[in-house]
């Protein structure tokens, strides 16, 4: 999971996770960059969610991003089956 720096039309990043902090360690967004998942989340400044994880993790995923009042956008499949797609 992680955002991608955009300096644009307002938009920037606040917070970038990888499971093999590849991308945090490039990422060169010129702060301090959270690496636990619930501690971004807790950020009020972190409007919306990238989720490219595995996608076995998807669901889980995009529920903590859910409950905490996040916008999220999930590559595709954003569920394994009918039952997770319900439960979202």
């Amino acid at each position: 999971m992680f955002y991608v720096k955009i300096k644009r039309d307002g938009v920037s990043v606040k917070a970038a996770i990888d499971v093999d902090n590849v991308f945090t360690e490039c990422a060169g967004c010129g702060h301090e960059i959270p690496i636990d998942l619930e501690e971004m989340l807790k950020d009020e400044n972190v409007d919306v969610v990238y989720i490219c994880t595995p996608n076995s993790e998807h669901i889980k995923h995009i529920k903590m991003c859910m409950d905490y009042g996040k916008h999220v956008i999930c590559e595709k499949p954003f569920a394994l089956n009918a039952q997770e797609a319900q439960e979202l």
